[in-house]
């Protein structure tokens, strides 16, 4: 079933809710050997069916097939993008062995049936954040991982098509035995326990063999009648077995759709647009009532987001909790320019409080109150960037000179 707005945004609290607030962070070797076991699962089950022509096709089969060469072009693609160094500074849940972003969007994808809606996604994500705060690595790595969780999810479902897809293959098997010969009773009794089916047949099992039998010319009533017997509710739940049969078909045939649309989705995807809107630290910085960090490009943006994560790791403290600092400290300043007129524009700016020296222990003064923030030993070096600039120069001509 797939929710609407408001019963993924209850899905997104119950999620965050249950996510173990303790966030460690782990290799990405684990996440590969995932990923890479169910691409490679898909890519031995379409080898198959291309080797293998069989009456037993399922119409998810066929789109897998009509776009096994666009879901190679993904894998190969994500490979590319992937960075192990990002990855591997992902926070994962320690009750998890897969980093808490994937684990969201796989929870999404199984939410909306593998059908990914951009309006739906940012509703869930916010949701989420509602409770627990995404770093700002983990937003970038989404679109990533999006695909990743879409391609698994793939991968499971075909499982199950595959197991279909295998009792098909047996019942064509054990129907072959009877070429040339008339189907009896005693007949296929004596080919299902040679096969080693047992009684009561599975509904899966039924429902492939009246299929088949139904398409020979020998398939009697006697024997049609015997299978009936067999059915554990009765000759009337036959009708309603194939039935549900056909049902469960279209369903894995909407199913594989809406994955493959959603990871052609994806790479329409504006993520720059996306990110404005789901970042928690970007929305703090767009509340800068100077409007400095509104104005900026993107590359400039990107090296204060860039230092909003060096300082959260160094200080060992929430990176919106330093962008909120930073932002407090501007408006700050703003309200004792009583005569409306700035006099000096960069402590107006969060810039100023994230990447020059005088700024910086500002922000580490204010940010006392929370915690007990590390001691930033570049701090003083960039004070005296050109003299530790030539006194590390001197230093290493003394090295060289005592070598030789």
């Amino acid at each position: 079933m797939i929710l609407n707005k408001e019963q993924l945004s209850e899905e997104a609290h119950k999620s965050a809710l249950s996510h173990d607030p303790f966030i460690c962070r782990k290799s990405s070797n684990y996440f590969w050997r995932f990923f890479e076991s169910d691409y490679d699962y898909l890519r031995s089950f379409v080898n198959e069916l291309r080797e293998k022509c069989s009456s037993c096709s399922q119409p998810s089969e066929e789109w897998l097939l009509d776009n096994a060469e666009f879901l190679e072009e993904q894998a190969v693609d994500i490979k590319n993008e992937s960075s192990k160094k990002l990855l591997n500074k992902l926070p994962h849940l320690s009750n998890e062995n897969q980093s808490r972003v994937f684990t969201i969007c796989q929870n999404y994808i199984n939410h909306t049936d593998g059908n990914l809606n951009i309006d739906s996604f940012i509703t869930y994500v916010r949701s989420y954040q509602d409770v627990s705060v995404l770093k700002i690595a983990e937003i970038w790595a989404i679109p990533l991982l999006m695909r990743c969780a879409l391609i698994c999810h793939l991968s499971k479902i075909m499982k199950t098509i595959k197991e279909r897809h295998d009792t098909c293959k047996t019942v064509e098997k054990l129907l072959a035995k009877f070429d040339g010969d008339k189907i009896t009773p005693e007949g296929m009794k004596q080919a299902l326990e040679d096969s080693g089916q047992e009684m009561p047949l599975s509904g899966s099992m039924i429902v492939h063999l009246i299929k088949h039998l139904r398409e020979r010319a020998d398939y009697t009533t006697t024997v049609s009648e015997w299978l009936m017997c067999k059915l554990e509710n009765g000759p009337d739940s036959l009708d309603q077995i194939l039935s549900y049969e056909y049902q469960v078909q279209a369903y894995y045939q909407l199913t594989t759709g809406n994955i493959i649309g959603s990871l052609r989705k994806i790479s329409r995807w504006d993520w720059q647009e996306v990110f404005s809107q789901i970042s928690i630290v970007e929305q703090t910085f767009c509340k800068e009532n100077f409007e400095f960090y509104s104005h900026l490009d993107y590359s400039s943006c990107n090296i204060i987001r860039t230092r909003v994560e060096i300082l959260a790791r160094r200080m060992n403290l929430p990176e919106n909790l330093i962008a909120s600092k930073a932002v407090e400290l501007t408006d700050h300043y703003l309200m004792e320019k009583t005569d409306d007129r700035v006099e000096d524009s960069r402590l107006a700016s969060v810039a100023y409080y994230l990447l020059e020296p005088e700024g910086m222990k500002t922000l580490r003064q204010a940010l006392k109150i929370c915690g007990k923030p590390r001691i930033m030993p570049e701090t003083g070096l960039l004070k005296r960037i050109t003299g530790t600039y030539f006194n590390t120069l001197a230093i290493f001509f003394l090295v060289t000179i005592c070598c030789f």
